[in-house]
């Protein structure tokens, strides 16, 4: 979807519509100066968007929310506790750094170069200006407040 790291780590499931296969963005994560992590508003006005998922991304979501419920149920609880699609092993928010340690791992494994978390936002915008997608949607998906900024970071690099 392009979302900030931020973004996507203050997601609750109750902010994906898996039926509409909508995504609703209206907040992120943030380290305070006392290093706790809370949820926050998001970068700018424009960050606060609503984002339609594809099948097969609503195919993956629904699959991770189960394997979530499981998780749960194999620690004891009747239910699942869990409200967010990323959590922490006491079911809070993840820390910022943790995916780059999930990335790293993953691209140990699969005996790639590990790329930032930040670097799948710009390839996720390259690869829609390379197939065509209109810059103000892109701008919309990306919550950039000025299309100048879309242009500026991500048409220059298709060339």
């Amino acid at each position: 979807t392009g979302m900030r790291k931020g973004e996507a780590l203050a997601l609750n499931w109750s902010d994906i519509d898996l039926s509409q296969k909508t995504l609703l963005i209206n907040k992120t994560v943030v380290t305070v100066t006392d290093g706790e992590i809370v949820s926050d508003e998001p970068k700018t006005k424009a960050s606060n968007r609503v984002l339609t998922l594809d099948e097969g991304t609503v195919s993956v979501l629904a699959e991770w929310k189960l394997q979530q419920h499981e998780l749960y149920e194999q620690l004891g609880y009747g239910s699942s506790p869990c409200e967010f699609v990323f959590n922490s092993s006491v079911n809070s928010f993840v820390s910022l750094g943790k995916p780059r340690q999930w990335c790293r791992a993953i691209a140990k494994q699969a005996n790639l170069s590990p790329i930032t978390i930040h670097g799948f936002r710009h390839t996720y915008a390259t690869l829609a200006v390379q197939a065509g997608m209109d810059i103000k949607q892109l701008q919309y998906q990306l919550g950039h407040n000025d299309v100048h900024t879309t242009l500026q970071i991500y048409a220059e690099v298709t060339k």
